[in-house]
């Protein structure tokens, strides 16, 4: 399969430098070690199925890889080459008990890495346990473009703000992590006393720790990730998501406070409205017959130093929730746990330039993880935002 990438895919091959890539990781634990002889059959059976998500990306396009090796896991989001996207997109990783896959977001979000490894997971129960299952069968709308879909002639401008960025480890090379596993029912409890969601509780409990950081004079900003199926009908494979910003001055602020500030700002940005309008936005200078008529290469230039110039500096981290997943019944005995990372943003040879933190969201069966990743030697954010937690919560 040959599909035109869609412009959020072309976002994300337009931010590649020697440091960075953008990825997610999705990581299922079992219950026992992973046979890797075993995982290549199971991934062998499902790659067909998959076209879109088993892809390489040359120049602008998505083509389908049929040739992939499971490998051990030998470092946590280390970032993809050009030559390693041009061969193929995604990394299938094992080690212990943990089957793990990596994306380039070019070729898909959080939504499609999902349905990926949650079928991995089961064509891999399959050929170890003999279990059965049903396999499903791929569908046409899963290939479809559905920003183009709901792209009309509404616009949005966002304005852009240069915003507060946490101090990072120019030496350190490889990512860190710090996780947390909390009761959800805890987490839920505690967020609708509030009256709000899971992530708005998160959300606001992130901002407060960041605001002990010294020496904030800029606007703290945190992207916060939107699977755009929800207010849309879509079931595509491919990217679907945009972000919500929230913005909160430096300043002292009661948590109630910043439960209101944070609530009402999401709640004017997941208007299904201002979402389209956001889409049209997006997708209309990409559809322009003058910039389609663009070299690609001049164009990812073009793009590259437009997003240096204002996105990197948009935002402070991001904020992804990937909300209560779920797997087949047949599967649930055999699955520990499931949890995702976010590559942190790193751009080369611009210290004013980076997002050394992100922060990932995703709850399975009694329990929420909470994850950091971060380009820093010492866990400073997570150390704070767990106190925080814990007296919320306790």
């Amino acid at each position: 399969m040959k599909i035109e990438i869609d412009h959020t895919g072309i976002i994300h091959c337009a931010t590649l430098n020697s440091n960075y890539s953008n990825i997610f990781r999705l990581s299922v634990t079992l219950i026992d070690p992973i046979l890797p002889e075993k995982l290549q059959i199971a991934l062998n059976q499902i790659v067909s199925d998959y076209p879109t998500i088993v892809a390489r990306i040359q120049k602008n396009y998505v083509l389908s890889v049929q040739d992939i090796q499971v490998q051990f896991d030998e470092a946590i989001l280390k970032p993809m080459t050009i030559k390693e996207i041009e061969t193929c997109a995604i990394r299938i990783l094992y080690k212990g008990n943990q089957i793990s896959v990596e994306f380039f977001h070019a070729i898909t979000d959080g939504y499609g890495g999902l349905e990926f490894i949650k079928a991995l997971i089961l064509s891999y129960i399959h050929v170890v346990y003999e279990i059965k299952y049903y396999k499903r069968k791929y569908n046409e709308k899963e290939f479809e473009d559905s920003y183009l879909k709901y792209a009309n002639h509404t616009k949005y401008k966002r304005k852009f703000m240069h915003s507060f960025q946490i101090p990072w480890d120019k030496k350190l090379k490889k990512v860190k992590v710090t996780s947390f596993m909390v009761e959800t029912n805890q987490i839920l409890e505690k967020a609708h006393e509030y009256q709000v969601t899971m992530t708005t509780f998160l959300t606001a409990l992130l901002i407060q720790s960041i605001l002990e950081f010294e020496c904030i004079q800029k606007p703290i900003q945190i992207m916060v990730s939107i699977d755009l199926r929800k207010k849309f009908e879509s079931k595509s494979l491919r990217n679907f998501s945009l972000y919500a910003l929230v913005c909160v001055q430096p300043g002292h602020y009661s948590f109630e406070e910043l439960i209101y500030k944070i609530q009402n700002q999401l709640n004017m940005q997941y208007q299904k409205e201002y979402l389209q309008a956001m889409i049209s936005s997006n997708v209309c200078l990409e559809q322009n017959p003058f910039v389609k008529k663009i070299p690609y290469k001049i164009k990812l230039k073009t793009m590259k130093g437009i997003f240096r110039l204002l996105e990197s500096k948009n935002s402070t981290m991001t904020l992804t929730n990937l909300g209560k997943i779920d797997m087949d019944s047949v599967a649930m005995p055999y699955v520990q746990k499931i949890e995702g990372l976010l590559s942190p943003r790193i751009f080369a040879g611009n210290d004013s330039k980076r997002s050394p933190y992100n922060f990932v969201i995703s709850s399975f069966k009694e329990h929420t993880i909470l994850n950091f990743s971060r380009m820093n030697q010492k866990p400073t954010l997570e150390i704070i935002f767990f106190k925080k937690l814990k007296e919320q919560i306790s």
